[in-house]
This record gives C-alpha cells, sequence and structure tokens, in this order.
C-alpha cells in the first residue's frame, strides 16, 4: 500500500520537474493529482488548466479534471471535460466512469449506467465503475441488478467504505434488514465518519423493529453530518414508537427545516402530536402531507384517528375510506373505522369493520372486544360473549376483556358468570373505578346490598366525581331505609352532573332491546304496571313510602298523602356498549366509564337525566322534607316531562302538605302521558277524595277498576280516607 506520503512526494518531484521544465503539461497534471489526493480541488483545477493550456489534447488531464470538478458539485462541467477526454481517448475507462459520476448525480441514471457498462468492458476490474453503475441502477430500481455490481466493486477493491454502504442500502430495498447490517458495519470500521453507515446501520435496527438502537444510529450519522434531513425524520419515527412524542416534534421539526417538501416528516409530527393529545395540531400537520403525497393511506388513517378522538366521526369515517382505498391489507383502518361507525350508532357497519380487521389479524384482541361491544349493542349477548372468550384467550390478562364478558353475562341475567368475571377484572386491575361501578350493580341485582354499597364506596375513592355511582349508591341505600344517607348521595350526584343519564350513555343489563319507540316503551311500561297491580292483595295503611319493586304497585293510602311513591325502574341498568376511549387506542366495552352519567329508566327512548333528581325526591318524602321532595320533582320534570311517576311523587308531596287540587293537577298529567296505569287513577281518586270531590273521585276509583280489577274500590277508598 502505498504510504501516507506519497502524494507529498509526488508533488515535490512535479515540482522538480516543473522546475526543470517548465513548458512540460505533464509536470502540472501531475502536480494536480497530488493536490487531488490532498483534497485540494481547486488548485489541482489550476494545474490541470495549466496542463491543457500546454497540451489542449491531453486526454489525461481533462479526465483528471473532469474528476476534481465532480468533487466540487460542478457536473456539467465535468461531464464537458470527460466528452472531450472520450473524443481524444475513446479507451478512457476513467473518463466514462468520472462522466457517469456526474450524470448520476445530475439524476440521467441510465446514460450513467452506460457510461461504466463502456467503462467496464474496457478496465473489467474497475471497482469504482461496478460501483457506479450499481447507484445508477439503485436510482432505476434495479436493486438485485445494482447488488451484483456493489458485490464486484467490493471483490475488487474491499477496501472502499462507500461500497459497503451502498451495498448495504441495496438490500434494504431488498427488505434483506439483516444481512445490511453488516455490511454497514463494515462501512464504519472502514470510516468511522462514514454518516450514511451510521444512517444506513439505524434504518436497517429501524425496520427490524429495535428503535432504540436506530434512534443511537441516527444520533452518531447527525453528530458526522448535521443537516442530514433524513435522518432527523427516521429518528422523529423511531421516537415515536418509543413514545417520545415530544422528542419526535423537535426531530420533525428539524427535518422540515432542512427538507421543506418533505411530507413524511410532516406525518411524524402529526403522528407524534396525536400522541401528545394535540390532536388540532396533528390533524394540521397530516393534512400537509396529504396535501404533499395523496397517496399515503397511512397519513389518512392517522388523520382520521385524529379526528375520532376530537369526536368528529364522520370527517373521520371518511378518511378512513380513503385510507383502505389506497391499502385495503391495513386492519388498523378497519380496525378505526369500526370505532368512529360505532360511535356514530352504525353497529352493523362496525361490526362489519371489526370482523374485516379480524380476517386481516384474526389474533386482533382489541377487534375481537370492539365487536363483541356491537353485538352486545344489537342484544345479541351470546356472540358478544364468544368474541369475549376468543379475546380473553388472547389476552387473560386484560381486565377491560373480562368486565365486558361480565357486562354481556349480566345482559342476560347471568349475574353469577358476570360477577365471577367483574371480580377477575378487579383483580387484574384493582385500580379501576368503573369495574367497582357495575359490580355494584350485579350485588344489587343479587340483594348483596352491603356489598354494593362497599363497591360504590371503593369506586369513589378511586374516582370522586362519579356521578353515576353516588346515584347507585344513593339508590340502594333508600333501599335500606337510609334515607338521609340516600339523599346525600343524590345532592352529591346531582352537584356534579344535574344532566345525568344521557342518550345512549349505557345500555340495560336485562333491560329492553336499544332504540325502542317511546310508544312502544311507554306501552311496555303501562303493561308492567298492570301486571304488578293485578298481584296485589286488599289495600292498606302504610306510614312510609315503599318502592314498588319490593310491594306491589297500588296506593297505600296514606293521609293526609293521597298514595305510594312511584318508581320508574328497580334498579340501574347495566350496560352492554359503552362509549369508547380515545382513537388509535383499542377498547371495549369498559375501557371507560362513562364520565359523569347515571342509570336511567329502563325503556325511555330519550331520557333527559331525571334519576338522580327523582331518587333525591323519594327519600325526601320517606324522610318528611316534603317542600325539599317537591323541588327534586320539579327539577325531575323539568329534564324530563315524560316521567309520569315523577308527577304522581310530586302529587303525593303536595297531598302531604295539604295542596291536594295541586295533587290532582299533576297526577292528571301522569294520567295524560300514561292513561292505562290503573293505580294513578286510584292516586286521583285519593287526593279528589282529600280535595272534597266524592264524584270525580267515584269516576276515577271505577276507571282503575276498569282496567285492574284489582283495584280498591270506591268504597273502600272513602272508607281509608274518612278512617
Amino acid at each position: 500500500m502505498a504510504s501516507k506520503d506519497a502524494p507529498k512526494a509526488a508533488q515535490t518531484h512535479a515540482m522538480a520537474a516543473f522546475g526543470m521544465e517548465s513548458g512540460i503539461s505533464e509536470a502540472y497534471n501531475a502536480r494536480g493529482l497530488a493536490k487531488s489526493k490532498l483534497e485540494d480541488y481547486k488548485g489541482a483545477i489550476k494545474d490541470f488548466d495549466a496542463a491543457l493550456a500546454l497540451n489542449p489534447k491531453m486526454a489525461a488531464a481533462l479526465a483528471s479534471r473532469a474528476q476534481a470538478k465532480n468533487q466540487l458539485g460542478q457536473h456539467q462541467s465535468a461531464i464537458d471535460d470527460a466528452s472531450r477526454a472520450i473524443d481524444l481517448e475513446p479507451r478512457s475507462a476513467m473518463a466514462y466512469q468520472q462522466r457517469a459520476y456526474a450524470k448520476n448525480q445530475l439524476g440521467q441514471h441510465a446514460a450513467a449506467a452506460a457510461d461504466c457498462s463502456k467503462a467496464v468492458s474496457i478496465s473489467p476490474r474497475m471497482a469504482a465503475a461496478y460501483l457506479e453503475r450499481g447507484v445508477a441502477k439503485q436510482h432505476l430500481q434495479d436493486h438485485k441488478g445494482a447488488l451484483i455490481d456493489f458485490d464486484r466493486a467490493i471483490k475488487f477493491d474491499a477496501g472502499v467504505a462507500e461500497a459497503y454502504v451502498n451495498r448495504g442500502l441495496c438490500k434494504c430495498h431488498l427488505n434483506d434488514f439483516a444481512s445490511s447490517i453488516a455490511d454497514f458495519e463494515s462501512a464504519m470500521a472502514l470510516d468511522p465518519r462514514a454518516s450514511l453507515a451510521f444512517y444506513g446501520f439505524g434504518m436497517a435496527k429501524q425496520h427490524l423493529g429495535d428503535f432504540a438502537a436506530a434512534s443511537s444510529a441516527y444520533d452518531r450519522a447527525l453528530e458526522l453530518e448535521p443537516d442530514l434531513a433524513e435522518a432527523y425524520n427516521n429518528r422523529a419515527l423511531c421516537k415515536n414508537r418509543l413514545g417520545q412524542y415530544s422528542a419526535a416534534v423537535a426531530d420533525a421539526t428539524k427535518a422540515v427545516a432542512l427538507e421543506p417538501r418533505m411530507p413524511s416528516a410532516y406525518q411524524h409530527r402529526g403522528v407524534a402530536r396525536r400522541g401528545m393529545g394535540d390532536f388540532r395540531g396533528a390533524i394540521k400537520d397530516l393534512s400537509k402531507s396529504i396535501s404533499m403525497d395523496a397517496k399515503s393511506a397511512l397519513s389518512f388513517e392517522q388523520r382520521a384517528l385524529s379526528q375520532a378522538s376530537l369526536g368528529e366521526h364522520k370527517e373521520a369515517v371518511r378518511d378512513f375510506d380513503q385510507s383502505i382505498k389506497l391499502d385495503a391489507s391495513q386492519p388498523m383502518a378497519y380496525f378505526g373505522r369500526g370505532q368512529s361507525k360505532r360511535a356514530l350508532g352504525d353497529l352493523a357497519g362496525a361490526m362489519a369493520d371489526f370482523s374485516q380487521a379480524l380476517g386481516l389479524k384474526p389474533k386482533f384482541a382489541a377487534a375481537l372486544r370492539e365487536r363483541a361491544g356491537c353485538k352486545s349493542g344489537m342484544g345479541d349477548f351470546a356472540g358478544a360473549i364468544s368474541d369475549l372468550d376468543k379475546a380473553i384467550a388472547l389476552e387473560g390478562d386484560n381486565a377491560s376483556a373480562w368486565a365486558d364478558r361480565a357486562l354481556a353475562k349480566g345482559s342476560m341475567g347471568d349475574h353469577g358468570g358476570a360477577l365471577k368475571d367483574f371480580d377477575k377484572s378487579v383483580e387484574l386491575d384493582p385500580k379501576r373505578a368503573d369495574t367497582y361501578y357495575y359490580r355494584a350493580i350485579v350485588k344489587n341485582k343479587r340483594k348483596d346490598l352491603s356489598g354494593a354499597i362497599k363497591d360504590c364506596t371503593k369506586a369513589l375513592e378511586l374516582d370522586s366525581k362519579r356521578a353515576a355511582v353516588y346515584a347507585l349508591r344513593g339508590s340502594i341505600k333508600n333501599a335500606r331505609g337510609d334515607f338521609s344517607g340516600a339523599i346525600k348521595d343524590f345532592t352529591r350526584a346531582i352537584e356534579l352532573d344535574p344532566r345525568l343519564g344521557k342518550k345512549g350513555a349505557l345500555g340495560g343489563m336485562g333491560s329492553e332491546a336499544p332504540k325502542k319507540s317511546a310508544a312502544k316503551s311507554s306501552a311496555k311500561k303501562e303493561r308492567k304496571a298492570a301486571k304488578k297491580m293485578k298481584a296485589a292483595k286488599a289495600p292498606k295503611l302504610s306510614m312510609k313510602a315503599e318502592r314498588p319493586e319490593d310491594k306491589p304497585s297500588i296506593a297505600k293510602f296514606l293521609p293526609p298523602s293521597m298514595g305510594e311513591m312511584h318508581k320508574p325502574a328497580s334498579e340501574p341498568p347495566m350496560g352492554g356498549s359503552l362509549p369508547m376511549g380515545g382513537m388509535g387506542k383499542p377498547s371495549g366495552m369498559m375501557d371507560k366509564m362513562p364520565g359523569g352519567s347515571a342509570p336511567m329508566p329502563v325503556g325511555r327512548p330519550d331520557p333527559k337525566a331525571a334519576l338522580s333528581y327523582f331518587e333525591a325526591g323519594f327519600g325526601k318524602i320517606n324522610s318528611g322534607d316534603y317542600a325539599g321532595a317537591i323541588r327534586d320533582y320539579d327539577k325531575a320534570i323539568e329534564l324530563d316531562p315524560s316521567l309520569a311517576e315523577a308527577y304522581v311523587n310530586r302529587g303525593s308531596a303536595k297531598s302531604s302538605m295539604g295542596d291536594y287540587n295541586g295533587a290532582v293537577g299533576d297526577v292528571s298529567k301522569a294520567i295524560a302521558i300514561s292513561p292505562k296505569v290503573a293505580v294513578f287513577y286510584t292516586d286521583r281518586a285519593i287526593a279528589r277524595l282529600y280535595a272534597g270531590d266524592e264524584n270525580g273521585a267515584k269516576v276515577d276509583a271505577q276507571k282503575a277498576h276498569d282496567l285492574d280489577a284489582a283495584s280498591p274500590s270506591f268504597e273502600q277508598l272513602k272508607q281509608k280516607v274518612r278512617g
């Protein structure tokens, strides 16, 4: 191998020759070559100019000057020099190789490949020509051909780091990432300052899923070449995959500063901003990326996920549609679209998307959970359980999957199975307030009131802002006769969310299928009331308001009040299909407890959240706070004017305060809402008797008897009121 001092010796020799014969062009050419070795390309070009001034037909000087100009980026001028050299010396392999280099730099890759082929035909062992032709073939997408040329370049000169870098990059294009790593390591060993070797090494590690190692390699590449935009861009991707979103934003911002027309950099920054919860910023960046590259399925998918996180599900569905149109092989696009369709109430469409995602990725546990949620929402609880069985088999440590299955089992009346699944969910994740809440509902149904209260209390320890939990605990306390405690809980529930139980917050465990019409719901409620009245025994007095789930629903002749307190439903409904969490995160039915939403009467098509006020009023009547009860029922009626039972109970409170005409008016409103409920006519008959309207009371008593023969007669009512 030549000594490191050889270039200086050559320059000294040339100077000596120049001193002896200043007119000899070879001396200038020799000194120019020496200066090129020292990377003094400007000085070399001056010497080549001098040589050519003395000998314009000196092909070697022209080829050497072309090489120096290439190093300075003067590629068109280099082509001119190389072409003149070829004209003078058609077998100058160096001239063809240098012209090929210049053409590659100018994007003339096919012409570059042709020049290299000419060069290797003249000099078959010319490593530089094989290297340059490999580069040209890479650009022409002939990666296999390029790989052959890089192999030959290394065979003829194994000491060129650039050849290993290019072969490694070629292997990456051919998805042979593992093999490419060895080439990048060889390049780094030959030239520790080869920035592209570190860049390529990072790219290979990135594709192999080792994002930490890839990020470190990009660090080194950027130390050596701070303006390498691609390294910032790829490091941003790695930071995203490592969850380091702030760092990813910084890297992507640097990349776009260096290369403003790099769509993937905007994409990576958009993904990072979505990870940070900056959904508007994410949408802005992803839209910018799409404006530059409208064929990126991932950009549409990520923008859709950001829109879904903002609740903009219609827009999200449109973007998911486009993502799938561009690339129908990605299960996440179907999964995300399914989540948005589910949020829009299109359960059938959502279920089809989740099924499509599962077709592409059969072990997609989150898709199984989401499809189960759709099936529950459509009343197919058995199908939901089947999907959840599979999800649990795949992810046995997923607390949400166990809780989801518990909900489905509860909806089928399997409260024992539901309780076991909730227990398992709590065991896996004891910090989920919603699981305790729903387990409390199951325990309440199984008459384990003490256990239910304990679960509610635990849920509130974990999250004290859950209005629904206060409402449930208050309902259970009411059932146990702890009216003071119930009032406190209902008051707190109302403070947290005056408009509880919004439509769709919860599906009903054991309730009717969703989306029944108002007429059907009302009719079913009336049939249930009628069924209860038929089972009633003889009327009896009671000084305590009783819950209709515990006693037959008939008047109790509470002097001076008109009758019993009415409840629209005995249990808070238990959900099988809850709202999903944020998009881009896989969620099931239990992934997010509906914040601030309380249970509502089963079967109501569009409740406006009156249950907590209703329950609070119920407790206050039993405590003797009639004025407070009236205020609560006023609010319940304001929120849900269709809640007939609220009018009846407000009438009872008014009757207890001596406002019998007001009581008659309230029960009349209840009858207008539900005209086939016999007990309402009995209640109004009692109120009319207290108001002195015996004729009206007689008519009401007869109407009640016509609807239900078990209703007390007018004489029975009259005797009880006077007695």
